[in-house]
């Protein structure tokens, strides 16, 4: 990866329960894409749709395990938070981009490169607003 480099800075799988998840259990999430090189595992985020609420993994609420044994790559996500995920509900797992460079915390390349799309389309916004409302 190089700077300026528009490839996606994050990865993110989710599935729909087809029944409910009690505290103590796991549900193995489908990761097509995972790669190890470019996922930092580390800092996943799991979001349930029910309880509006982003855990992060080691908080001790969730366990997220990734896997790729036979060709196939899954994420195993272990709910703790003491509450029964209901049926029917998303569960969102989020992994920030690492460098291609090595292993880091944060993708800072992709954070330049997210602000700048922003500022950019926050620009465009604003001159379209005032060449309808001269002044």
């Amino acid at each position: 990866m190089t700077a300026g480099d528009k490839s996606a800075q994050s990865y993110g799988w989710r599935i729909k329960l087809e029944a409910p998840l009690p505290d103590g259990e796991g549900i193995k999430i489908p990761t097509p894409g995972f790669d190890t090189r470019y996922t930092d595992t580390r800092h996943a985020d799991v979001t349930v749709a029910s309880t509006n609420k982003v855990f992060k993994a080691g908080d001790g609420e969730i366990d997220v395990a990734f896997d790729q044994t036979e060709g196939v790559e899954t994420v195993e996500v272990t709910n703790h938070t003491g509450l029964e995920w209901p049926l029917g509900d998303e569960v969102y797992v989020y992994c920030p981009h690492l460098l291609a460079e090595g292993d880091n915390e944060w993708d800072l390349k992709g954070q330049i490169w997210d602000l700048q799309q922003r500022v950019s389309a926050l620009e465009s916004a604003t001159m379209q607003g005032t060449q309808k409302n001269p002044a």
